[in-house]
């Protein structure tokens, strides 16, 4: 709690502190010690109008164990997001710029088109993109949740959905912090609350070492450009490379 500036006792986030800074925190621990259970906990203490709107991403559920890069699990952090601000019980949608998210998904769709030029060259299944649909945000979604399923149904489209992305990757940001600093004023200002905060979990489950290493070393300035508290389960063979 301390290190995401929360106060222990009454689960207040303290945002004057450090203000410019967004936590990346790292919780380890064997497999089946109970990382999971404990997370549970405190995301639950941590997701009020006092703290954070929480974000739970469960990697486990969401993406392919065998088959995983930091781009995977920026998609799904992203169609994540989309859901829980469609969530009708928070309803959001009426107070996102429209222009903001326009000019998002209009990135965003020329990036499917690299894509999709890319794929079709080689005869494959191109990345179906929406046209004409009133509801940006609902597009949006939708988009990133096919993007997400074509990474997990083809080695092949995964490879150039990364590869497009990755060669973007510092617009890519400006973007995505840009969206969530917008996100974060509108839970302010509707005081739902300070800001968000995603839960990843299951980097442990991953199939393999190596790929729980790239993820998280590899990808480490990657990770570092995303401006958003972030907390991580960490395989514990991982926990040297945390800073």
């Amino acid at each position: 709690y301390k290190s995401l500036n929360v106060n222990p006792r009454t689960f207040v986030f303290n945002r004057e502190i450090n203000r410019g800074n967004k936590t990346l925190l790292f919780l380890a621990g064997m497999r089946g010690s109970g990382k999971t259970s404990e997370l549970g906990k405190i995301t639950k203490n941590l997701h009020n109008p006092e703290a954070f709107f929480c974000i739970v991403c469960n990697l486990d559920e969401g993406l392919d164990l065998n088959d995983m890069e930091y781009m995977d699990i920026l998609i799904f952090q992203l169609e994540r997001l989309f859901q829980e601000i469609d969530n009708e019980d928070f309803s959001l949608n009426r107070f996102i710029d429209q222009r903001m998210i326009g000019s998002m998904k209009t990135w965003f769709d020329e990036r499917v088109k690299e894509v999709n030029k890319s794929i079709k060259s080689e005869g494959g299944v191109e990345v179906e993109l929406e046209v004409g649909t009133p509801n940006i945000l609902k597009s949006f979604l939708s988009l990133t949740t096919k993007l997400k399923g074509s990474i997990m149904g083809s080695k092949e489209n995964a490879d150039k959905i990364r590869t497009v992305l990755r060669t973007n990757f510092r617009d890519f940001s400006l973007k995505f912090n840009e969206f969530i600093e917008h996100i974060n004023f509108i839970l302010r200002e509707q005081k739902i609350a300070k800001e968000i905060l995603f839960v990843i979990d299951g980097l442990e489950k991953i199939a393999t070492k190596d790929i729980r290493k790239k993820i998280v070393d590899d990808e480490s300035n990657r990770i570092r450009q995303i401006k958003v508290h972030t907390i991580f389960t960490l395989p514990i063979e991982l926990m040297p490379l945390r800073q």
